[in-house]
């Protein structure tokens, strides 16, 4: 579209006749921050280890208000979400659970964790890892969970806790006894059994969140879980090509903001429901 009536960057659509520009159909939809600060923040959100806090963000893209800078976050979080997965887990699969937020009181595993949320996190060796929020830590969670992402017949490596136990009859399920001071299980043919690296991606989360962002809502934890979980899948990728994995995942999504805060919709066990999912093009 051309002429002083028109912004740069409108089109419109032959078919429907409908006005459009580059960002419909994207997370910067209805967006009023340049496209150029929105790269900036992705380039800024994938190459900070332990991520990046919406006031630091606001501060160095010189963003009007901490609200914007919240919003631009959980877009680009949403952005990072890994699905849809492609295929199942296999191989040598650790799993490992932690508890994140919350006080704790008492003694022990999983004492005392009533005021914390559970995360299940599944690593494949070499391969991707996926983290999830459960209601409870009990066997028929643990074993649905990883029933739905773990291929049968894969190696199952984890720790002692009990909900762990029924897993044999459809994995090759070995674990190591941290109560002992057991951390790897050497066998002479040169295998190991170990949760080494599930537990050290925990510990980024951990850092990410006692240092980076202090405190966070139950409520948003599963798009920082997507967040760490991207950065850690693209860990071995420079900064540049993973903010362009990132900026890949762009398409055909948009979280708007009042849904967002909507505390009434609870999306922490569930897809994301305040998602718009884009058919025909709308006027910008």
């Amino acid at each position: 579209m051309q002429g002083t009536s028109f912004r740069a960057g409108l089109l419109r659509c032959r078919a429907c006749e409908k006005q459009f520009s580059v960002t419909i159909g994207t997370i910067f939809e209805d967006s009023h921050v340049p496209l150029a600060k929105w790269i900036r923040a992705f380039h800024l959100m994938c190459s900070s280890k332990k991520g990046i806090s919406s006031l630091q963000l606001q501060r160095n893209l010189g963003l009007g208000s901490y609200r914007t800078a919240w919003h631009m976050t959980h877009r680009i979080r949403l952005a990072m979400k890994c699905e849809p997965f492609a295929g199942l887990l296999k191989g040598t699969v650790q799993a490992d659970e932690t508890y994140v937020g919350g006080k704790s009181y008492g003694q022990g595993k999983g004492k005392g964790m009533e005021n914390k949320t559970i995360v299940v996190s599944l690593l494949q060796n070499d391969g991707p890892k996926r983290s999830y929020i459960i209601h409870k830590a009990n066997a028929h969670t643990i074993k649905a969970l990883i029933t739905e992402n773990v291929e049968k017949g894969s190696n199952i490596h984890t720790d002692e806790f009990n909900s762990y136990k029924n897993l044999k009859s459809d994995y090759k399920h070995m674990s190591v006894n941290h109560a002992i001071g057991q951390y790897v299980r050497n066998f002479k043919d040169g295998s190991k059994v170990t949760t080494n690296t599930v537990e050290g991606s925990f510990s980024l989360l951990k850092r990410g969140i006692y240092g980076t962002f202090h405190s966070l809502s139950k409520h948003h934890l599963h798009r920082y879980l997507a967040e760490f979980d991207f950065r850690w899948n693209e860990r071995k990728a420079t900064d540049v090509e993973r903010t362009t994995k990132a900026l890949l995942g762009t398409k055909g999504v948009r979280l708007s903001y009042k849904p967002l805060i909507d505390r009434t919709v609870s999306n922490v066990f569930q897809p994301e429901p305040p998602v718009i999912k884009h058919g025909k093009p709308r006027l910008p």
